[in-house]
């Protein structure tokens, strides 16, 4: 067995065993022979991991990374209004009444960008299927070979990431910055669980064993079939995610994706697919939670469920799935985060950290700064500086322009929710210090920013601030 040694940065040196062969036939065959020899041990010896190029912290384009983006969103641009197919065992396919669901660019609703086949209950079931069918072998398959498969996957996601941010720049309305970093966080959410495995060696543990005739193992072994119900605002790193660990541990999976991102898992699907996945390893199946989410909460031939969205569902969810004990059940739902500013802070960070952190993508995220608490004392500069900082790098526009930060909201439904917390914390005695106007035939609309109001819990891009004193107040305020 060669045994490697692992790096700090997670990378591998070459086997130590072969390394010292290497290096005693090196020492018998002379200098010239010696230089050879390194060469081709420095051949052998697998490469240290980069650090991905682009991160939510790193989003510096050069000229031809806008120009290639630029191009990726032309070319996508004319596949606007295409029809696609879901995928069941291996095949891709149309609902098997022909309905279909549209989907309109939150960014421009005059643009459709795609049409799925609108699955039922039947197709799901089949998809359903198709995955325990698939789950013996593909369980049973060394994890090597798995995770071979799936770093390709994670190799296509990069070598077709321009691609992917284009299109959930038409599709959920993301800037252009926002779009590349999530493609490469889902290619490292790939290899995290790939290097995870591995070092795990496949999650088999030898245990101390009770005399010398016994062997004994901790092994785990994969559930079965995995539903996995994603979300829209990071419609391909968290599909990815909870995709890919099921895969990897030796799952099979059926996805059903937000209705507004179907595209975005398409992409995941070609990936895996093009990788070398199995038939019926995974399967993608688009339709409304009310048909497609519901049979995969009942069906019996389903073994766990991975979740990401609304509270309300995420606990149906939990609360209504067939298995009882142990409840296979991963829900990941909403949350809204204060920030604290004291009268000690650095205020240029805290106002760069609060924007940055309130209308990164408009808002629409769990991790999402909703409000405030300012120290008294630096009130009145804080927000000077935050309204600064919004009105001059915060720049609202459609989401595939070079200077866009902010986007649109997802729909006219997120825009009247908005609308409605701004009223209803005006009528409160709130009042708005910056933004508030709508802005063209999408759901774009300008930063806001309002202040003296009771804390709100909204999923959109605002900031409410709220002046204190320093005290155990805070604490608690923060976690309503």
């Amino acid at each position: 067995m060669k045994i490697f040694k692992l790096c700090s940065n997670g990378g591998m040196t070459m086997p130590a065993k072969n390394v010292k062969s290497a290096k005693k036939g090196a020492a018998k065959k002379g200098a010239a022979q010696k230089s050879a020899a390194q060469k081709m041990t420095a051949r052998k010896a697998p490469m240290k991991k980069a650090a991905p190029r682009f991160t939510y912290s790193n989003l510096t384009f050069s000229e031809n990374d806008h120009v290639t983006y630029d191009q990726a969103v032309a070319q996508f641009h004319g596949e606007l209004d295409h029809h696609y197919q879901n995928l069941v065992n291996g095949v891709w396919l149309a609902a098997a009444n022909g309905a279909e669901m549209a989907h309109a660019s939150p960014a421009d609703t005059r643009l459709t960008v795609s049409h799925f086949p609108k699955f039922g209950r039947e197709e799901t079931v089949e998809a359903i299927r198709a995955a325990r069918l698939a789950a013996n072998e593909w369980g049973r398959m060394p994890y090597k070979r798995r995770i071979a498969i799936m770093r390709r996957a994670a190799d296509l996601m990069y070598e077709r990431a321009w691609q992917a941010a284009a299109i959930m720049a038409f599709e959920v309305g993301k800037p252009r910055g926002e779009g590349i970093a999530e493609v490469y966080e889902a290619a490292e959410i790939i290899r995290y669980y790939c290097d995870a495995i591995e070092a795990s060696k496949g999650f088999v543990y030898t245990l101390t064993s009770p005399g010398k005739n016994t062997r004994t193992q901790s092994v785990l072994l994969p559930y079965g079939v995995f539903g996995v119900i994603s979300p829209w605002n990071f419609p391909i790193a968290l599909a990815t995610g909870m995709t890919s660990a099921a895969l990897i541990a030796g799952n099979t999976v059926v996805q059903k994706p937000a209705s507004e991102s179907p595209v975005s898992a398409y992409f995941l699907a070609k990936c895996l697919v093009d990788a070398g996945l199995p038939d019926g390893v995974f399967n993608l199946v688009v339709g409304p939670g009310s048909s497609v989410g519901e049979e995969l909460r009942v069906n019996p031939m389903v073994d766990g469920i991975a979740f990401t969205g609304s509270y309300d569902v995420g606990m149906h969810l939990y609360r209504n799935f067939g298995i009882q004990y142990p409840k296979p059940v991963i829900a990941e739902m909403g949350g809204k985060n204060p920030v604290i500013i004291t009268e000690n802070a650095d205020l240029d960070m805290a106002a760069e950290g609060t924007a940055r952190g309130a209308f990164g993508f408009s808002g629409q995220k769990c991790s999402a700064t909703s409000r405030a608490y300012v120290a008294k004392a630096v009130k009145g500069e804080f927000v000077d500086r935050l309204v600064e900082y919004a009105s001059t790098r915060v720049n609202v526009g459609f989401p595939t322009e070079r200077a866009t930060f902010m986007g649109p909201v997802m729909n006219q439904s997120a825009v009247d929710t908005w609308q409605q917390a701004v009223d209803d914390a005006l009528a409160a005695g709130g009042r708005i210090v910056f933004g508030g106007n709508r802005i063209n035939d999408g759901a774009l609309s300008s930063r806001r920013l309002w202040i003296h109001s009771r804390p709100t819990t909204v999923y959109s891009k605002m900031n409410c601030l709220c002046r204190s004193s320093p005290s155990k107040k805070w604490i608690r305020l923060k976690k309503r």
